[in-house]
Formats: structure tokens, C-alpha cells, sequence
């Protein structure tokens, strides 16, 4: 609530299609806060916790819905939980794309010039290509008028170099419903568990909906996760097989 002072009064959304720019940046700044409190460990592990719950929790109670101008009708509402949990994601995986010091210094130049006024989604848009000076709209068309995700297959097949690393081959594919979308500059964490307590992790992008990855001399390990959230957490489900002949 203490958020909504900044997303939501201070710039305030134009209409009930534009409600996730107070409630998302909010439910966001949540994880933010935490941040600020215990260390970017507990802001990646609540983003975590609000993808999980998007996906357990709300999806199959409320469907999929996009982020703008969502259904309103049961089992959604004026303010459904879609754009809360899954908005918070969403707008965590723009601060990933663009970088700390540019996304919230973007943050701060939008609420200082959208200051008492009322703002579209298409506003937000505008202002953040303009800001940038490069077009990010396939972003805003992918997260926050799709009203889908990508469902990821990864295989991951392991060659070793000797006792101790191995070039790992990771092949990817979004095997989702056309109708939840397609998805590029995607961020895809991997976690490779190399000890007891001891991770290697790396993120690839796919820019693709299917896509192979060389990785050379990789730590040793015995277990793999995808989306884990050590650096990132993006809004997708997935399978995966390993392959360790």
C-alpha cells in the first residue's frame, strides 16, 4: 500500500484495462523492499514465490488473462490476481532486460513526468521507447497484452572433459499453445548443482522458439534446474531431460 502512493496515486492508471500499472509495480515493489532489507537473495525468493503462485494458484482458478484490459467477468474480476502475481514477474524480467541503473532511473523520470495525471498502458509504452531511444513494444506485446507464457522443453545432454567439467549441449523449445503466444529474448536460467551446497548457474536468452546452446567446460554436477531464480525469474513453465551418457 505504501507503493501505491507512487503506482497508482501519484500516476494514476487511466482506466480498468490500464489497473496493472498500479497493481503490478506495486506488488513488485514488495520484493524491491525486501531487497532493501535482507539482500537480492530475498527479492529473487519472493518473485519466486509469486511465479509459483501465478501458476498453482491463480491461473487455475482464474484462467489465463493478459495483463491489459483483461477479462472482467467471474472467475475474474476488476482487480484479478493475475495482475499482481504475474505482473510482478513481468515487470521483474523488464528490470532484468534493461539493467538496474536504466530501469529505475526510468522509473523515477515516469512517475516525476506522469506526476498527477492519468496514464494508459500505451502512455507507459510510448515513454519507455521514447526514454530509451529503442523500440521496446515487442516486449509490452509479449508480457502485458498476450495473456500468455512459454512452456519450455529443454534437453540437456552432458560430455565430459575429465573428472571435475563438461561441455554440456542444451537444446530448448517452447512447445506452448499458439494461442498463449511466442516469445523472444527470453531469459532462461540454468542451475547446475555441482556439490552438496555448491550451484554453477548462467542464463541464456532464446530469441528463438527453438534453439541450441554450447556450453564448454562447465563445472562437474548431478542435477539440473531451469528458472530457479539465482539471477532471474521469468514467467514460464518446463520440462527437462538429461542426458548423461
Amino acid at each position: 500500500e505504501f507503493a501505491h502512493q507512487w503506482f497508482g496515486d501519484m500516476a494514476t492508471p487511466l482506466d480498468f484495462r490500464d489497473a496493472w500499472l498500479s497493481e503490478s509495480f506495486a506488488t513488485f515493489s514488495e520484493s524491491v523492499f525486501l531487497e532493501m532489507l535482507f539482500g537480492y537473495d530475498k527479492y529473487l525468493a519472493r518473485q519466486l514465490e509469486k511465479k509459483n503462485d501465478y501458476f498453482n494458484k491463480i491461473v487455475p482458478y482464474e484462467g489465463v488473462l493478459p495483463l491489459y484490459n483483461f477479462r472482467r467477468t467471474p472467475p475474474s474480476s476488476n482487480y484479478p490476481g493475475t495482475i499482481y502475481n504475474k505482473g510482478a514477474v513481468v515487470v521483474g524480467m523488464l528490470r532484468y532486460l534493461l539493467g538496474d541503473d536504466k530501469f529505475f532511473e526510468l522509473l523515477r523520470t515516469y512517475l516525476d513526468s506522469s506526476a498527477y495525471k492519468s496514464k494508459s498502458t500505451q502512455d507507459f509504452e510510448s515513454f519507455c521507447n521514447n526514454y530509451l531511444g529503442e523500440n521496446i513494444s515487442w516486449f509490452f506485446k509479449q508480457w502485458v497484452y498476450g495473456k500468455g507464457y512459454p512452456i519450455v522443453e529443454a534437453t540437456v545432454s552432458k560430455f565430459p572433459r575429465g573428472p571435475d567439467s563438461a561441455d554440456v549441449l542444451v537444446k530448448v523449445k517452447q512447445v506452448q499453445n499458439e494461442d498463449l503466444g511466442r516469445y523472444m529474448n527470453l531469459p532462461l536460467e540454468l542451475n547446475f548443482k555441482t556439490g552438496t551446497k555448491q550451484y554453477f548457474d548462467t542464463v541464456l536468452v532464446m530469441r528463438d522458439v527453438e534453439q541450441e546452446f554450447l556450453l564448454e567446460g562447465i563445472p562437474e554436477f548431478s542435477e539440473l534446474k531451469i528458472n530457479r531464480g539465482a539471477k532471474v525469474v521469468s514467467l514460464l513453465q518446463y520440462s527437462v531431460y538429461l542426458d548423461v551418457t
